[in-house]
């Protein structure tokens, strides 16, 4: 057997092999891979089955996953904490098989959908680099296994060490910013919940374009009116869950149910029990249902789904107060819309406070409706939340990169970037701390601020994050802003529907959808992006292909009759 090289890297010496002999480091990297393939690695409540390839929930059931998805998932996990290269993933996945970056964004996206709130920390994008995937072990880690600093045991060979290879460089974790330029908004939720039964303002309607920080406020909301003593419940509403009838509403009623004690549960009648537990079968036990139910119809039954809720939610708002938190209420499926309106209408009799976010105006009837519903009473109102002030976004640079020389040059960059938007202000100073050279590592390690770029550019979590935003448009509003993007700064209509190649009718009620939603504002004739960096996120966003053939859709229809003209 050859001689082993003490001091050498481990990749080197897992590389390192002779003609019909197995080395014992390579004994030992397979040793290492097969029992770490073995053990399950847990992620945000989820458990990853390395050895049958398989994605569990706190229940042991199976999470599905498309098959390009678990792969890319396990790939990552084979060096959880690790960079992995996107060249590594397209070889591990596809196999040689020609395909673009795009197939590997989305299932990005997938796995960071599935481990929910968490999921962009936990799968992080490292700008030119690749992908890490991060684990959540009990207890802050498993335990290290002891040995002598510098040496490194090698399993399967008792007495036998090799000498630590020195720690990869890993990347600062994002910083924590603050929460800044919000501070009237949160006043105002402060005040509704240090004394909801004396406010006058009982339903808080939070507004404003993607990326402006709806839900990051209606976080905070929450964390202060929990910090007051007040019950809590929080809900987002997803696109899908909106053709799906008493989706919200089951949720919202498991919720609830899990805050009150069973006294309180007991102050319910006894249909009101029976037609929740029906809703929610594993709250049953709780509830105590004692009355059958009858063969009335879904609109009987909903009805009295409805006011059983209600009900609930009085009766818990009745002892600490209640603060009920629906995150993008636009995508309420029916059912639930009539929830959160008994609930809204019934605000004024209860210490009950409802908050929901939304992009705006919703366009859809139903969504629509709800909204122009819940404007009609005096107890709701509305904020839209504006852009940040370039004295905010200088706040935000001097907590990550301190008196650094250039922080103050960086700050305005930054404010000229994302002009004001929140989303691209992290976005941005998160690319920025990316990027340390060797000497700002040892500062950073020894306590001193961070050096920042003096020139951020679009950081491929931008994309990623944009790209979320853009899974909730439908397919002709998606199309319409991707020909917006590839068209220039500004186009009117009539050459915008061309390039997209969509009728008149399905284009205007495209264009509603993106008027709407906060992506496209009128300016004068034209139809501009809010905000210059979504527009080159959407073009990045892309794939090659379909780029190209917008770009030579343009050159066919040239300029003549619109204001547009292809970039």
């Amino acid at each position: 057997m050859g001689a082993l090289r003490l001091g050498a890297r481990a990749d080197d010496i897992e590389e390192t092999t002779m003609p019909a002999t197995l080395t014992v480091a390579t004994a030992a990297a397979a040793a290492a891979d097969a029992i770490d393939e073995a053990e399950p690695l847990p992620l945000a409540g989820l458990t990853l089955d390395r050895r049958r390839g398989q994605l569990l929930d706190s229940q042991g059931r199976r999470v599905e996953l498309r098959r390009q998805t678990m792969a890319v998932l396990l790939e990552l996990a084979r060096r959880p904490g690790e960079v992995v290269s996107k060249q590594a993933l397209f070889d591990a996945v596809w196999r040689g098989r020609v395909v673009t970056d795009d197939s590997l964004v989305q299932c990005v996206l997938e796995i960071r959908r599935t481990l929910g709130p968490s999921g962009a920390a936990l799968l992080r994008t490292l700008p030119r680099r690749g992908y890490v995937l991060e684990s959540t072990w009990p207890d802050q880690g498993p335990p290290a296994p002891e040995h002598v600093p510098g040496h490194v045991p090698v399993a399967g060979v008792a007495g036998l060490e090799l000498c630590e290879a020195a720690p990869a460089r890993r990347e600062p974790p994002p910083p924590e910013l603050a929460f800044v330029g919000r501070h009237g908004e949160l006043f105002r939720l402060a005040a509704m919940a240090r004394a909801p039964a004396e406010t006058a303002e009982r339903v808080l309607l939070i507004e404003g374009e993607p990326g402006i920080g709806r839900s990051r406020l209606l976080a905070e909301g929450l964390r202060l009116a929990a910090a007051h003593g007040r019950a809590t419940v929080a809900l987002r509403c997803f696109e899908i869950e909106a053709r799906v009838a008493n989706v919200m509403l089951a949720r919202l009623v498991g919720q609830l149910v899990e805050r009150a004690d069973a006294p309180l549960l007991r102050k319910l009648d006894a249909v009101s029990r029976a037609e929740l537990a029906a809703l929610v079968p594993a709250a049953a036990a709780r509830l105590a249902p004692l009355a059958g139910l009858g063969g009335e119809s879904a609109e009987i039954r909903l009805a009295r789904r409805v006011a059983a809720l209600v009900a609930l939610a009085h009766a818990l708002a009745a002892g600490p107060g209640l603060v009920i938190g629906i995150d993008d209420a636009q995508w309420v499926d029916a059912a639930s819309a009539l929830v959160l309106h008994a609930l809204a209408e019934s605000a004024a009799r209860a210490p009950l406070l409802l908050w929901a976010t939304l992009p705006g105006p919703p366009r859809h009837a139903r969504a629509a409706a709800l909204y122009e519903a819940l404007l009609g009473h005096a107890h709701v109102a509305r904020v839209v939340l504006p852009r940040l002030a370039a004295a905010e976004i200088g706040q935000l640079a001097r907590q990550v990169f301190g008196d650094a020389a250039d922080a103050t040059e960086l700050a305005a960059t930054l404010a000229r970037e994302s002009e004001g938007n929140p989303m691209f202000v992290h976005e941005l100073i998160r690319a920025s701390t990316c990027r340390l050279d060797g000497g700002a590592q040892g500062a950073s390690r020894a306590g001193a601020a961070r050096q920042p770029e003096a020139s951020p550019a679009l950081p491929v979590t931008l994309v990623e994050a944009v790209c979320r935003h853009l899974d909730h448009l439908s397919l002709p509003g998606r199309r319409l802003l991707e020909a917006a993007a590839v068209a220039g700064p500004g186009t009117d209509f009539e050459w915008l529907r061309r390039l997209a190649g969509q009728a008149r009718g399905p284009a205007l009620d495209a264009l509603d959808e993106l008027l709407a939603e906060g992506w496209l504002v009128h300016r004068g004739d034209v139809l501009v992006f809010t905000h210059n960096g979504l527009r080159e996120a959407v073009r990045v966003a892309l794939c090659s292909a379909r780029r190209q053939a917008l770009l030579r859709r343009a050159a066919c229809i040239g300029s003549a009759g619109g204001t547009g003209g292809a970039t």
